[in-house]
């Protein structure tokens, strides 16, 4: 995603109970979370 101009606003971290999460901003600068079961 990074190639292609995401900037990453917060790196991937656990935040409990299994929980992966991150933020990134698109080339419109919304900033979408992400997340994933570990």
């Amino acid at each position: 995603m990074v190639k292609v101009g995401v900037e990453v606003v917060q790196d991937v971290k656990e935040v409990g109970g299994d929980l992966l999460m991150a933020q990134v901003k698109d080339v419109a600068g919304n900033v979408v979370g992400l997340r994933q079961q570990s």
